[in-house]
């Protein structure tokens, strides 16, 4: 009963430094619970960055030219009907990934968001 007490306390304790982290880098606490790893895709390697979806092609290669230019990554469009998916880099690391969508949306992309690279399964 002490060890599942301890527990709690620790999540609990845990969860509000989260929140302080979030607040201090201007995230949500939504933000923070959506971008942890579910535990049925724990064997994925790698994170891509959605800058951007796209109606048409022209814009998600405009979008693709501002993307390279900001960012120095590799950046490549995927069509999904009926929608192109602007995507770039690739990470191993969610923390690395995170860090890229922030600093996307800060450079005038705000749906740009981490997505998991389900090639790698």
């Amino acid at each position: 009963m002490k060890a599942l007490r301890k527990n709690y306390i620790l999540t609990v304790i845990l969860v509000l430094i989260l929140m302080l982290l979030a607040g201090c880098a201007g995230l949500s606490v939504r933000e923070i619970q959506t971008s942890r790893e579910p535990e049925s895709i724990q064997g994925v390697l790698n994170y891509i960055v959605q800058v951007g979806l796209f109606e048409t092609q022209q814009e998600a290669l405009d979008a693709s030219s501002k993307a390279k230019e900001i960012s120095k990554l590799s950046v490549r469009i995927m069509y999904q009907p009926p929608f192109y998916r602007v995507m770039a880099g690739s990470f191993k690391d969610l923390g690395e990934a995170e860090i890229m969508v922030e600093y996307f949306r800060k450079h005038g992309f705000p749906d740009a968001r981490w997505v998991y690279d389900n090639k790698q399964q």
